[in-house]
């Protein structure tokens, strides 16, 4: 954000659940930390608001802070509420850049429209499988190495549904394919759960772009 805001004079603002939750706590203190390792004199970074991933706190704190301070040109959302936040950025007089998480529905039209800038993303459809295909190797249902590297963050600016590429899924359901005998009717189930991913997968890239 700082770099990106590079020569814009103002204020950044967070908001998040609570302290109550480590992974807001993380990323609320890495956000800091980053900008004071990448320390500018023309930005300032000093409000973090607990909104308690409400919607109706979120967009009355929010609002309640760009009214307080009118060099906020930035903000960085953790959690949930973030229909409350885009309410009080759309109802706000000027443009602030806003950074989120977790790409769904309400933040694709918020990308597709310029309200929200960057939404970084988990990619839940690539830990699903990978837990699943570990699940098969530990069971003997295939015989492929998965990896253990970090699965990478996924951050859109206004590029809405990334793509779901399902070939890690179609080998899994061939490796159980040509499993031998089951007597435990265990490889019917996985292959349940392998076409249940599928069908998930086949919806999410189906969605409007």
């Amino acid at each position: 954000m700082s770099r990106m805001l590079w020569g814009s004079a103002g204020a950044f603002i967070a908001t998040c659940h609570s302290g109550a939750y480590r992974a807001h706590r993380e990323r609320i203190r890495g956000f800091s930390d980053y900008l004071m390792q990448h320390a500018d004199s023309h930005h300032d970074f000093d409000l973090v608001i607990f909104a308690h991933d409400n919607n109706l706190l979120s967009a009355e704190r929010l609002t309640e802070a760009l009214r307080g301070n009118n060099r906020v040109i930035g903000l960085y959302s953790v959690g949930a509420g973030r229909e409350g936040i885009a309410a009080a950025l759309n109802a706000h007089h000027a443009k602030v850049f806003w950074v989120g998480h977790a790409l769904s529905q309400s933040t694709a039209i918020c990308l597709r429209s310029g309200l929200m800038d960057i939404c970084i993303d988990g990619a839940p459809e690539i830990q699903a499988r990978r837990s699943l295909d570990l699940v098969l190797r530990r069971l003997g249902l295939i015989d492929v190495d998965v990896s253990n590297a970090p699965v990478q963050f996924l951050r859109s600016r206004r590029r809405i549904w990334p793509i779901l590429l399902p070939c890690v899924l179609s080998q899994t359901a061939a490796g159980v394919s040509s499993t031998a005998t089951d007597p435990n009717g265990s490889g019917a189930r996985i292959r349940a759960l392998v076409a249940e991913l599928h069908r998930l997968a086949a919806r999410r890239l189906t969605k409007p772009r």
